[in-house]
């Protein structure tokens, strides 16, 4: 039977009335935030007026969408006044939350700001600010489901235990994409946590000013721990502190970090000022700078326990290291730990003043790399290039050990041993073919002639064209170094000092 006009028009008005009421406005249809969730059906919009609401205790419990009128991040502010957490989240796959500002909420327990429990949820251009949570997750906390974090801001959250910004826990995929987490503080991930075997992803995320506090505080700007296998790629990490072992990031406890094109830049901690590995189950460090980063041990990156580890194409500059290793430190490891086509130039350390080995039990292989300008000063002073210890059995190859400044190009110590393949060691204040590579100099295409780099600061140590070290200048053909040819041919370079050419390395 066809339908007749008049119910063709019933259905119409139906259909309008229906459209209409996908849209609750705050305070037009309903008066408070609160009430508009509650009076919204799942798959409505809660579109929310430019205000500061005084609101916390919100619950979403069906999918809907939280958002401001303006379509501009964080104008809409929902102030629990530090009375209660301001909102949870759960049985509500599907949720978008955007344009929505937290401001000052507290938990006693977990997710001051907002907490979600086992959905998939969007955030969008929000901004979490001032929240505490005692134990977790001071700005957001996110357990298990399919977190979508996209340009949102953590700003100035604290946390008794971790996440002080971003907790999350057990969660499957998604992403954390462009977000900010600046001047947060909580004992284990000043900035961000992630916990319990969670595969979220960061991307062009910033890490700055965060701390991570207390006697045992890991990861200041970022905490990764229990089996966690997540990737940073293109994020950045910078001024952030830990008490304890990384102060930009710290990945602990059987993880499979990636961190890929990052920069760490001015981070402190006690064990790798930019990043402490430990006990990794795999991970690696790809095409990323470590610039000016300090600790008692690895003052860019520091390593212990590993059992695979790779740490390949970054650059590593005016880091420093009280003790060991003012690039890197690797302690402990078990199995294959790898430094390649790595460019490391005027890093400091008491002991190895780019890279420092201790107690390993397999063979480390360092290849590829460029060290200059490095020194070790001090009370044990001692290995400008690479130091090591503890029966660590290590090999060199297709590297450069050049111009150290104090402490002689290597040092091995208690029964270490180090083979030295297709490398090329100059000009090292102390010494160059000394103490364990003592010998080795005439082996195969080792040498010890000028690199002839195109310049010692601001080229990041590229090769003229007539360098023993090029594929094409040595009998090996094969290119020794980071870098390949970078200038015409040339005599042995001036070390530039002048501020200026300091400020070139960065540009």
């Amino acid at each position: 039977m066809r339908p007749t006009a008049m119910v063709i028009v019933a259905l119409l008005a139906v259909l309008a009335t229906h459209a209409h009421s996908t849209v609750v406005h705050v305070p037009s249809d309903q008066p408070t935030i609160a009430l508009g969730i509650a009076a919204a059906d799942p798959g409505d919009t809660v579109e929310v007026a430019y205000d500061t609401y005084h609101e916390s205790g919100l619950v979403i419990a069906k999918p809907i969408t939280l958002l401001n009128d303006w379509a501009l991040p964080g104008v809409v502010t929902i102030d629990g006044d530090n009375l209660g957490r301001i909102l949870e989240i759960h049985d509500a796959d599907g949720t978008v939350i955007e344009g929505i500002k937290f401001d000052e909420g507290y938990s006693s327990d977990v997710g001051g700001g907002v907490k979600v429990d086992s959905c998939d949820v969007r955030f969008v251009n929000c901004h979490f600010y001032g929240c505490h949570a005692d134990i977790e997750g001071g700005g957001l906390r996110y357990r298990k489901g399919t977190p979508e974090i996209v340009e949102c801001a953590f700003i100035g959250n604290t946390a008794g235990n971790s996440g002080a910004g971003l907790l999350l826990t057990g969660t499957t995929d998604g992403e954390v994409f462009d977000c900010t987490f600046n001047n947060n503080t909580a004992q284990w991930g000043g900035g961000a946590a992630i916990y319990e075997a969670s595969t979220t992803p960061f991307e062009l995320c910033t890490f700055n000013s965060n701390n991570a506090a207390g006697a045992e505080g890991y990861g200041g700007g970022a905490y990764i721990w229990d089996e966690v296998e997540t990737e940073f790629t293109s994020c950045g990490f910078s001024y952030n502190t830990s008490t304890g072992g990384g102060g930009g990031a710290c990945s602990d406890d059987e993880c499979a970090t990636l961190f890929d094109g990052c920069s760490f830049v001015g981070n402190s901690a006690a064990w790798g000022g930019g990043l402490f590995v430990y006990e990794p189950e795999d991970g690696s460090v790809e095409g990323s700078d470590f610039i000016l980063n300090d600790a008692d041990v690895g003052g860019g990156v520091a390593v212990e326990g590993a059992s695979s580890f790779s740490i390949t194409l970054c650059i590593f500059d005016i880091n420093s290291a009280s003790i060991a290793g003012g690039a890197v430190a690797l302690e402990s490891c078990s199995d294959a730990v790898i430094v390649a086509n790595c460019a490391l130039s005027d890093n400091d350390a008491n002991w190895g003043g780019a890279v420092a080995v201790e107690d390993c039990d397999i063979p480390v292989v360092i290849g590829g790399c460029t060290m200059a300008l490095n020194e070790a000063t001090g009370t044990r002073a001692a290995g400008a290039g690479v130091a090591f210890t503890g029966g660590t059995p290590a090999t060199i190859e297709n590297t450069i050990i050049a111009f150290g400044r104090a402490g002689g190009s290597v040092v091995c110590e208690e029964g270490a041993s180090l083979t030295a393949n297709t490398c090329v060691i100059h000009g090292n204040v102390g010494g160059d073919w000394i103490d364990c590579l003592a010998g080795q100099e005439s082996l195969g295409w080792n040498s010890d002639v000028d690199p002839l780099f195109c310049g010692l600061s601001g080229a990041w140590f590229s090769l003229c064209e007539n360098s023993y070290c090029t594929a094409a200048g040595n009998p090996s053909g094969t290119q020794i170094g980071a870098l390949g040819p970078g200038c015409d041919a040339c005599d042995s370079p001036v070390e530039a000092t002048s501020w200026g050419s300091i400020k070139a390395l960065y540009r």
